[in-house]
């Protein structure tokens, strides 16, 4: 510290005053510059994630979710078309006299109106489906990491392949319920099955599918929780780095004004005090303004204590020349 201390002063020596204060003024400026710049690009990073979560990750969370939901529905309804059909064919082989009051056809309309709410979750999750697919797009256009870019194309891939899935579990369930409507229950039955098996692979893979993109959207928030944590972090230590590094500066700077001044003013003072002792210099142990004052003053004072010498041998033989002169006056008077 001792050695850095010396370093710093000698180094201040050899400083205008002006460079020295433009200088603290400068570093302290760019200081402030880094601290903000760093502040600045920190908190576009967490506003570029926060609004990659709210613009895309989260609807995309949305949309798988009503696709979940509305393929829930659709085997919901599947299944009740099931039982509609089981009761239609109850009623027509052991209670036929119950069709003269409307029964049957009433177990009928049920059956459409299951098939009817079938398809309009079908519709509904086919829009989620494409709203999905559309969220993905729209990601994959704009500009993003190489992981986010990876995992939104894997998201697409895999929206893609639910569609497509979809599209079989769909066509196969009207073949039932035109099975159903032909009253052929056991031919239904037995593709029903396969319908079923598809639907439950169909909500296994959704439900994994949410989870992980779920897990990426925590992921990514975390992330930019983290961002703007070190924002915060960072805006601080070069904060706190700043004040250090002016208060240092200002130090030294002060030291490298008051100091020589306080040299020269006490150097005058003993001038001015000691009844004109034109023998005494000021220091002159700076190259700044202060340095170049103190080096002309005593230029001054070479020059005047040569006049003053000047003065004091002439004085001398004035006062020879004096004497010679009075002693030439008493030989005259006596003359």
């Amino acid at each position: 510290l001792v050695i850095f201390r010396k370093g710093v002063a000698d180094a201040m020596k050899n400083l205008k005053i002006s460079t020295k204060i433009l200088g603290t003024v400068g570093v302290l400026l760019l200081l402030m510059a880094v601290s903000s710049g760093f502040g600045i690009i920190k908190i576009g990073h967490v506003g570029e994630e926060l609004e990659n979560i709210a613009e895309k990750d989260i609807p995309l969370t949305e949309a798988i979710t009503g696709i979940t939901v509305n393929q829930l529905e659709q085997a919901i309804h599947f299944s009740r078309s099931l039982r509609m059909a089981e009761w239609m064919k109850h009623l027509k082989f052991h209670h036929p006299n119950d069709n003269k009051h409307g029964v049957y056809t009433e177990v009928v309309g049920m059956l459409e109106h299951e098939i009817a709410e079938f398809d309009k979750y079908s519709q509904l999750t086919i829009e989620q489906i494409k709203h999905g697919e559309e969220i993905a797009q729209h990601a994959l256009s704009g500009q993003m990491s190489e992981q986010m870019r990876a995992e939104f194309e894997q998201t697409l891939a895999h929206l893609k392949d639910i569609e497509h899935q979809h599209t079989s579990y769909d066509e196969h369930a009207h073949e039932v319920f035109t099975l159903l409507r032909e009253s052929k229950t056991l031919e239904a039955t037995e593709l029903a099955d396969k319908v079923e098996a598809e639907e439950e692979a169909l909500d296994h893979d959704l439900e994994s599918f949410l989870k992980h993109v779920e897990k990426f959207t925590l992921a990514a928030a975390a992330k930019a929780e983290a961002d703007e944590h070190a924002a915060f972090t960072g805006m601080v230590t070069i904060t706190v780095a700043t004040l250090l590094i002016g208060l240092v500066m200002g130090f030294f700077v002060s030291r490298g004004i008051t100091v020589p001044i306080n040299k020269a003013v006490a150097r005058l003072k003993d001038i001015a005090e000691g009844e004109g002792d034109l023998t005494q210099r000021l220091e002159v142990d700076t190259r700044d303004e202060l340095g170049e004052m103190a080096n002309w003053f005593n230029t001054f004072l070479n020059n005047l204590q040569a006049i003053i010498k000047d003065i004091a041998s002439n004085s001398v033989t004035l006062s020879n020349a004096s004497t010679e002169l009075s002693a030439i006056s008493q030989q005259m008077s006596a003359g």
